[in-house]
């Protein structure tokens, strides 16, 4: 066999044992390693299996749907630990790819986005819910009346129903409309009063304060005379969340007493109705 035969042969050899069938009878024959199954090499790794198992979603979302104490702060640190693991395990998916930088760079800037809105939403909806809990359960009643035909020595008692305390509270009122018994009255006259500082703050779950109303009392000599008032308390309380200084939140409550067979007593009126709700009222 010449040097020409010898290197024909030689390539149909190496093209015999090319093929798959071929070399996997040599490694059996000759007892060559078996080379790494491309499972194996796929094989995910512990901690991805362990936050890809359905348990860890429930997890995830029974900490961001949870409601309770400091659930603002418990949801919120369950929103961050789920967008860290997921920027982590998004830059190990993408090990060994091109541009793995720029994908991972703008990956992990777009999950950042979302779940920092997430958190933002939840947050401002907890702010909202204690605004809207505090309006609800503030209330403005007459709380004690001495004598039951001088309304105009009225108290009225301040209550904070709400589960949210409020650190600062003040109290003035107004007089809208006045009718006596000798005709004279004053259409929806505003007379203003100061405001009443109360030190301590109102808790929550029913602390109350008592109120007078000034513009009441500088009445209370020809109060005898009277046959209707209309009046508005106004309540101006901050809440725990907001910074000294800040415009506080205010509620209005709107009551009114007519002359009865038994004298006098304040019912809340509705702030809609049309002022001078005396007007028309029999002498």
């Amino acid at each position: 066999m010449d040097s020409h035969q010898r290197s024909k042969a030689m390539r149909d050899l190496l093209a015999l044992t090319a093929r798959p069938e071929i070399a996997s009878m040599a490694r059996q024959l000759f007892g060559s390693p078996v080379a790494p199954t491309a499972a194996k090499e796929n094989k995910e790794s512990p901690w991805r299996q362990i936050f890809a198992h359905w348990i860890f979603g429930i997890i995830v979302a029974g900490g961001v749907s949870y409601q309770g104490t400091d659930e603002v702060w418990i949801r919120c640190s369950v929103l961050a630990g789920l967008c860290l693991w997921l920027i982590v395990d998004s830059w190990a998916i993408l090990r060994g790819t091109r541009n793995r930088n720029l994908f991972g760079s703008l990956l992990t800037t777009f999950l950042v986005a979302i779940f920092s809105v997430s958190g933002y939403g939840i947050f401002m909806h907890d702010r909202d819910s204690q605004k809207q809990d505090a309006l609800l359960g503030l209330t403005i009643t007459e709380a004690h009346q001495p004598d039951a035909n001088k309304p105009f020595s009225a108290e009225f008692l301040i209550v904070n129903n709400s589960r949210i305390s409020m650190p600062t509270t003040r109290a003035r009122c107004e007089i809208n409309d006045m009718l006596f018994a000798d005709g004279g009255q004053f259409d929806h006259t505003t007379v203003f009063s100061p405001p009443q500082v109360y030190e301590s703050p109102l808790r929550a779950g029913g602390d109350g304060e008592t109120y007078k109303c000034p513009a009441l009392e500088h009445w209370l000599s020809i109060d005898s005379s009277l046959v209707c008032a209309d009046v508005s308390v106004h309540v101006d309380y901050g809440l725990p969340f907001q910074k000294q200084g800040t415009t506080p939140e205010e509620k209005s409550m709107r009551l009114v007493t007519k002359k009865e067979s038994d004298g006098f007593r304040w019912h809340q009126q509705n702030l809609t109705l049309p002022w001078g709700a005396c007007t028309g009222v029999k002498i």
